[in-house]
């Protein structure tokens, strides 16, 4: 089957160029035909996709990695019904009230969250990340944009903890950073999208020297895959008006967990950093 955490549909999407002609046909009606296809049996699909045979309907679920129309048809329609719940709390409409925003806004990041916990699709990649984090020797951030308010918020969360941390949000200026790479450094990296020209170059000019930390919207992205260690929100936004927002809410809860587990692991030095940060800052509040 499809990896835990994998959209079916995002796959279809994906693979879709490497599909034969017969295999496009098939997976073009089930795009189009969300909320029909879990009704039907194989032999329907077959007729109704245009094939002439069962056959291809069965190599084009195998394409995808399942061994049985059940399971195929079983894994879509779960994750058809979850994006229309998405949905309702996702598209903020005109005439909407505010107080109706605030639920679709408060609902729609508990559904978010309730996903990522069910497929606990980051679970290791997080426990890798704290064992690179606590043992960095520097830590070069990169993200611009709404990525960039939350490499300012990790840097500022890692450098009360004690590290040498590095952010600029001009991208002109971080190609300065590249020379400094030395082994032991860790670079994170921060794409929803993960097409982010200038994070893609900082992420391969690291290569073979820093440890790469990639917190994303997907596993198939450029990001994703340059990283050494890929955290993936995988919220389908793409098809909602939310901005990314879900998204967001998912990717500064990995940096505040990332946070809590790394001074966790580094114990009495962590405590102490934070009391002297803490002390540095009381004179802004006095």
């Amino acid at each position: 089957m499809v990896a835990k955490g994998k959209s079916v549909l995002k796959k279809i999407e994906s693979e879709h160029s490497k599909l034969t002609k017969i295999q496009k046909k098939i997976a073009d009606y089930i795009l189009l035909n969300l909320e029909e296809v879990p009704h039907l049996s194989i032999s329907q699909l077959t007729k109704n996709s245009g094939c002439s045979s069962e056959s291809a309907v069965v190599r084009f679920y195998q394409a995808l990695d399942f061994k049985s129309y059940h399971d195929f048809i079983l894994t879509l329609t779960s994750e058809i019904a979850k994006q229309s719940i998405f949905q309702t709390y996702s598209e903020i409409i005109p005439n909407d009230d505010p107080l109706l925003i605030k639920n679709k806004v408060i609902q729609g990041a508990i559904l978010a969250f309730e996903d990522d916990l069910a497929n606990m699709k980051n679970d290791e990649a997080i426990l890798e990340a704290v064992e690179v984090l606590s043992s960095a020797k520097r830590i070069f951030f990169f993200g611009y944009g709404e990525s960039g308010y939350l490499c300012q918020s990790m840097k500022f969360k890692f450098v009360r903890l004690g590290f040498d941390c590095f952010y600029t949000t001009d991208s002109h200026m971080s190609p300065f950073y590249f020379s400094k790479f030395e082994k032991g450094d860790v670079v994170v990296a921060i794409s929803d999208s993960g097409k982010s020209k200038d994070v893609i170059i900082a992420l391969r000019a690291s290569q073979a020297i820093a440890k790469r930390i990639a917190i994303t919207g997907t596993q198939d992205n450029e990001v994703s895959q340059l990283a050494d260690i890929s955290l993936v929100t995988g919220v389908e936004e793409s098809r909602y008006r939310t901005d990314g927002i879900f998204s967001r809410f998912l990717q500064k809860s990995i940096i505040d967990i990332l946070f809590l587990a790394v001074a966790a692991k580094l114990g009495d030095s962590a405590l102490s950093n934070l009391e002297l940060s803490k002390k540095s800052l009381r004179y802004l509040k006095s």
